[in-house]
């Protein structure tokens, strides 16, 4: 039968080792050739940071909310400006989650007047009629029908002066409009003035709670309502309560926009509406 080979090697003076000769000498294989990492390992180990991975943001809805426009101490030409509000939320996911509905909204207080609230998402916030003179806001969240005390901002102050490019314009007619025509031009359109009428709430009405939404219509008399819409679509409806320094003011024609005043005192209230004009 076959037996083992054993290779063994005799020591040389001065200690050195000699290899086996023969047919029966073994032959070392060469170690296998090292697989290369593939690119999305490569890509993987590249996006894979030293340092620990950073939590997930907490399961909350809290916000930081700021006014951005007008500027602290700023002066304001004109009699109407926009209000920009900037909200951070700490998870926006959840954030989404509890603020997406009809009974969130962002609420301005101008000079400690009631809060007018619009949409939390989307919705320009607009005032006009301000009169002269220096001017506090601030604005909160309101979720499901509740204010929201921590999320209040600091107050901005800023002035508003009358502006020397606005023209009087007392005596125009206050149903011409003008568009831009195929030649550059403006040419004068002729439109029926719209009256706005409110229907909610009716007048010398009680109502519970603090809280009040305004429903108007706008009547035409008879005119075009296509022309109308096509002249008015950037336009707003807006509401003074109880004789305040500004009317706050919400998108005529969106109709996921309605208007909506909180924080009213008991009592009695009185309210004025109108309408902007192109």
């Amino acid at each position: 039968g076959s037996k083992p080979i054993k290779l063994s090697g005799k020591k040389k003076k001065g200690g050195g080792a000699s290899s086996s000769r023969g047919t029966g000498q073994a032959r070392r294989e060469p170690p296998p050739p090292r697989s290369q990492p593939t690119r999305e390992q490569v890509e993987e180990l590249a996006m894979t940071p030293d340092e620990p991975r950073a939590e997930p943001p907490p399961e909350t809805d809290e916000a930081v909310v700021s006014i951005l426009d007008p500027p602290d101490k700023s002066t304001v030409a004109g009699s109407a400006f926009d209000l920009r509000v900037q909200i951070n939320p700490v998870n926006a996911d959840v954030f989404w989650k509890s603020y997406n509905n009809t009974k969130s909204r962002v609420c301005i207080s101008l000079d400690g007047s009631p809060y007018s609230c619009w949409p939390v998402f989307g919705g320009k916030i607009r005032y006009i009629n301000a009169i002269d003179g220096p001017h506090s806001v601030h604005a909160v969240l309101m979720k499901d029908g509740e204010i929201v005390p921590e999320s209040i901002t600091e107050s901005v102050q800023f002035t508003t002066v009358e502006s020397p490019d606005v023209e009087d314009e007392d005596g125009e007619e206050d149903n011409v409009s003008e568009e831009e025509g195929e030649d550059g031009e403006n040419k004068r359109v002729q439109l029926q003035m719209p009256q706005l009428v409110l229907q909610v709430p009716p007048e010398k009405v009680t109502l519970p709670g603090s809280a009040v939404q305004f429903i108007s219509r706008v009547d035409l008399g008879g005119g075009d309502i296509d022309l109308f819409e096509e002249h008015f679509q950037h336009q707003f409806v807006c509401y003074n309560v109880d004789a305040a320094t500004a009317h706050a003011c919400w998108s005529l024609l969106d109709n996921n926009t309605v208007p909506f005043v909180t924080q009213l005192e008991p009592g009695l209230h009185t309210v004025e509406g109108g309408i902007t004009h192109p």
